[in-house]
């Protein structure tokens, strides 16, 4: 096996390594966006996510909203990543066929 073919067979594993660890790490934090609804004509903030085709929502009390800004942007950064490294493993897979 030639050297360049080496390389890519490390790259592609690590690609694969990279993608699975971001992948839990995206599973493990809270998705949806955080709503504010009006009542009473008091403001509320709330997590609002998909179930399948419902949309769910959780109050958020006022002392947790920074930590769950965060993590849901956390969450979003992590899933622009993921689509990337996907797209990067298309591109290997059509490379890695070419070479067999």
């Amino acid at each position: 096996m030639s050297i360049l073919s080496e390389i890519l067979k490390e790259e592609y594993e690590r690609l694969n390594n990279t993608l699975s660890s971001f992948e839990a790490l995206a599973a493990s934090l809270p998705k949806g966006t955080i709503r504010e609804k009006l009542i009473n004509g008091k403001k509320y903030q709330y997590l609002q996510w998909r179930d399948g085709n419902k949309v769910r929502s959780r109050y958020i009390k006022p002392d947790e909203i920074p930590l769950l800004s965060e993590q849901v942007e956390r969450r979003r950064q992590y899933e622009r990543e993921i689509k990337t490294l996907r797209e990067t493993k298309k591109e290997f897979d059509l490379v890695i066929k070419k070479e067999i």
